[in-house]
């Protein structure tokens, strides 16, 4: 693993080098690839579109994060910006740190690699499938090749354009990008495969409430287990507060077990969410056909889903307690589901 530690570190240097002038835009790109923006921004817009592609996008980022949080404790992977003070070679050596920099977990494989792989690969084989039915893509081959190729290229581009960022910013080491990258795509064709299991335990409260405890339930013994039998899984979140630069750059809502909070939380609002619509619109026949009517107005549910779900996001979590925190960010990632399910189409019926 030196090698490939040494190598990357190589890469990374190359690149701080050679795009300093592209701090922003690698900032930018590196928002682009978090992992919150599969729930904030990729799941009401499909869902508003297509309420099954909604759900499936929905539970590819919560299936993915969650995987890639157990991956992470099992892998160990250190992070750039820690592993070269920690490193005889390379302790000398002072890599740029930004604002996204300090993680808090550990670096393997890429969240953000495998997150956004996994969502956007399930849109890619959504949009492809669509295509696929249309009879001008089936009887012109030029244009079925073309096709092909622009879409799958611009998945390519956006990946490897976050996974580059990823990089620049000493959060991530090439070959972990690519752990991410590869995963995501197999859990992508794995959620497509299985869409109408997963579709029957979103429409019962029973099984998503079951879901989510079973993740919260695992995770925890397996940090149990981990912890007794092999390391303590939190020594990533002592590491990123002693090699951060700046404490500012460490937030509560990059550790592993906040990735745990928003996949339980959105798996659980899921349920609500289909529970509520469904009990409503059996007891009120007026709402229902308000429902009817709003799926004429999919662009104006897009935007308002979109923005309550920003300004949700922007209210800030008590940092008094650690459990509070986590509690707070549960009960609010529980409410997105709502919001895009019910909140926002209840408001546009009327």
């Amino acid at each position: 693993m030196d090698v490939v530690y040494d190598s990357g570190i190589n890469f990374i240097i190359y690149l701080q080098k050679y795009c300093t002038n592209r701090q922003k835009e690698m900032l930018f790109l590196s928002k682009v690839g978090d992992p919150r923006n599969s729930f904030l921004i990729y799941f009401p817009v499909a869902f508003h579109l297509n309420h099954s592609l909604g759900v499936s996008v929905l539970w590819t980022a919560v299936l993915s994060e969650w995987l890639n949080l157990i991956l992470k404790w099992i892998l160990r992977g250190d992070r750039p910006y820690w592993w070269v003070h920690e490193s005889v070679q390379w302790k000398n050596v002072t890599l740029q740190q930004f604002e996204l920099t300090c993680e808090t977990g550990p670096g393997s494989p890429s969240g953000h690699a495998m997150v956004t792989s996994a969502v956007l690969c399930l849109l890619v084989l959504h949009v492809m499938s669509s295509l696929k039915g249309t009879i001008l893509f089936q009887t012109h081959l030029l244009l079925r090749y073309f096709t092909t190729v622009i879409v799958w290229s611009f998945f390519v581009i956006v990946l490897s354009l976050v996974s580059v960022s990823r990089i620049f910013i000493a959060t991530h080491f090439p070959h972990q990008v690519l752990q991410g990258t590869v995963i995501g795509v197999i859990l992508a064709f794995f959620v497509r495969k299985n869409i109408s299991k997963l579709l029957k335990i979103t429409y019962s409260f029973s099984y998503c409430a079951a879901f989510s405890l079973a993740m919260v339930t695992i995770t925890l013994v397996s940090h149990f287990i981990l912890s007794i039998l092999v390391y303590d899984p939190s020594i990533s979140v002592m590491k990123a507060k002693k090699w951060c630069m700046k404490a500012s750059y460490i937030h509560l809502d990059t550790t592993p077990f906040y990735a745990l909070v928003r996949d339980s939380g959105a798996t659980l609002g899921l349920g609500i969410a289909f529970t509520v619509m469904r009990l409503i619109l059996r007891t009120r026949e007026i709402i229902w056909r308000g429902f009817q009517a709003a799926l004429l107005t999919g662009s104006l549910k897009i935007n308002l889903s979109v923005f309550v779900l920003q300004l949700l996001e922007v209210i800030s979590l008590p940092k008094s307690h650690p459990l509070l925190f986590y509690f707070a960010g549960f009960i609010r990632c529980s409410l997105i589901p709502v919001v895009v399910i019910f909140i926002v189409p209840s408001i546009v019926s009327q």
